[in-house]
């Protein structure tokens, strides 16, 4: 089944960089963890119910809830660093605040529209319901240079959303000093 085998490659991927991560933080205690892409899977992830990929991403699941809790337990912001977003969080939310349908369908898109060199969005909740250890976990996008935005994914110790900005505020500006002008994305 070409579905089943394209989600095996994503989940055994996934899971390998997810062990990898764990082992660094356990090995090396750093102050911050960053990851190439996002800090949850993808809906595309999730194997249809009665597969045999089941426990695999069951696996998955458990390893983002390990890498979590280790992060907390040790004080480890961990950050990922999603480029080439296909998301329409922000497009949605941004929908439901200014009550308007907004006829951009990419957070991606739509942020290279708003955002000049040196700023980012506010942030926005990521959580997926169906995940409970991903109710933390928050985003913005941010534009460092002269190429499109990136949304930057972190953990957030609470909910609280002043705490949420600080955080975010903090984030960007260390990811601002890790870019350039000529490369938006951070050289980590």
């Amino acid at each position: 089944d070409t579905s089943d085998s394209t989600c095996f490659k994503s989940l055994s991927r996934i899971a390998a960089e997810l062990s990898c991560a764990v082992q660094t933080v356990k090995m090396y205690s750093p102050s911050m963890l960053f990851i190439d892409g996002s800090l949850l899977p993808l809906h595309s992830d999730k194997p249809q119910q009665g597969s045999s990929l089941e426990s695999l991403y069951a696996e998955v699941l458990a390893l983002y809830s390990e890498l979590y809790s280790l992060c907390k337990g040790s004080k480890c912001q961990l950050v990922g660093i999603v480029k080439d977003s296909r998301s329409q969080k922000l497009c949605n939310l941004l929908e439901r605040k200014l009550e308007t349908k907004i006829e951009v369908n990419s957070d991606e898109f739509l942020s290279n529209l708003l955002l000049s060199q040196g700023e980012r969005t506010a942030t926005f909740s990521l959580g997926d319901s169906q995940l409970e250890f991903s109710k933390n976990v928050n985003g913005f996008y941010m534009k460092s240079g002269n190429g499109l935005p990136y949304r930057v994914e972190f953990l957030s110790s609470t909910g609280e959303e002043k705490q949420v900005e600080e955080s975010a505020s903090l984030l960007a500006g260390k990811l601002y000093s890790l870019g350039s002008p000529q490369f938006s994305y951070p050289s980590i």
